[in-house]
């Protein structure tokens, strides 16, 4: 039946729009002076985005993802990265951003250009290239595959930071995003107030991160959801309610996962010929000029 099938795709469409509008306005609110609990100025709101990209951000990230929580999520998020990232071919990709040596090396590995690197603004562990992602020094038009393991949502301007990927990446390049979901149990957990890592930074659902790839030219070709439980630091409770996960796989819940994995391919624009429309003048003289004539003529006399 496809008029119920588009009917379902519109209503799932605007479901997805409403959701992030009220998201919107649920910042909007927190933002203003006295809004949503009382207990948040905006000033308080703004000290705390500005402290995102700092050295101790980053290292809480990665503190994080040693800890119970972290390392679960890691192990769904590795899944999905392994059936997409072995598909990716070229001479160089870079990660920005780092998670920590040893999930950078298990990440890095799972991708077969050979040469590999990673860029962080923090002077640590691992880290090739100290700098910052919104300001790349790397030669554009020179990588085959970026990787954004969680960095847009510790970055002041995640719209730059993929204007500077854009630049950079070959023509059919891939760009690889891990991004946290704002509308599963993990967005609303942050939406109540936590400024633990990783709910202090900002979740852009896998929508919006869409559009902003469409409008640089890039084109879509994964995008997957994974770890459908809630962010409880119980072990035994956690393990017990493991069933969720293969219910949110089958149920196709993607809009309820924690995190999510979204490859695009730079597109390149192709030419096509266009005919020319003006026709080429006529000739004035069609007959041409007259030839002189080689014959003698012999006179009487």
């Amino acid at each position: 039946m496809p008029g119920f099938s588009l009917q379902i795709k519109l209503v799932g469409r605007f479901r997805v729009l409403c959701s992030e509008a009220w998201h919107d306005l649920w910042e909007n609110m927190r933002d203003a002076p006295g809004g949503g609990s009382g207990t948040r100025s905006r000033e308080t709101r703004m000290q705390r985005r500005e402290g995102m990209s700092s050295v101790a951000t980053a290292q809480r990230l990665e503190a994080w993802y040693a800890g119970r929580l972290g390392a679960l999520l890691w192990e769904q998020e590795r899944a999905q990265l392994e059936a997409s990232i072995p598909n990716l071919f070229g001479y160089h990709v870079v990660q920005l951003g780092s998670l920590g040596a040893d999930r950078d090396d298990d990440l890095l590995g799972l991708c077969r250009i050979p040469h590999r690197i990673v860029l962080d603004p923090v002077r640590r562990t691992g880290i090739g290239l100290v700098a910052a992602p919104d300001a790349l020094p790397i030669t554009s038009d020179s990588v085959d595959a970026v990787l954004l393991p969680h960095t847009l949502e510790f970055v002041d301007d995640p719209h730059q930071v993929l204007r500077e990927v854009d630049r950079v990446l070959v023509a059919e390049g891939h760009v690889v995003i891990l991004g946290f979901n704002p509308w599963g149990s993990w967005g609303w957990r942050r939406l109540f107030g936590s400024r633990a890592v990783p709910w202090c930074g900002r979740f852009f659902s896998q929508t919006r991160i869409r559009d902003w790839l469409a409008l640089l030219g890039f084109d879509p070709i994964v995008g997957r959801g994974c770890f459908f439980r809630p962010p409880l630091e119980y072990e035994g409770v956690m393990r017990r309610i493991r069933f969720i996960e293969c219910l949110g796989r089958r149920g196709g819940w993607s809009f309820l996962a924690a995190a999510y994995v979204l490859v695009a391919r730079k597109r390149v624009a192709a030419l096509t010929p266009i005919r020319s429309r003006w026709q080429p003048r006529r000739r004035l003289v069609t007959a041409g000029l007259a030839r002189p004539s080689a014959r003698v003529v012999k006179r009487g006399g």
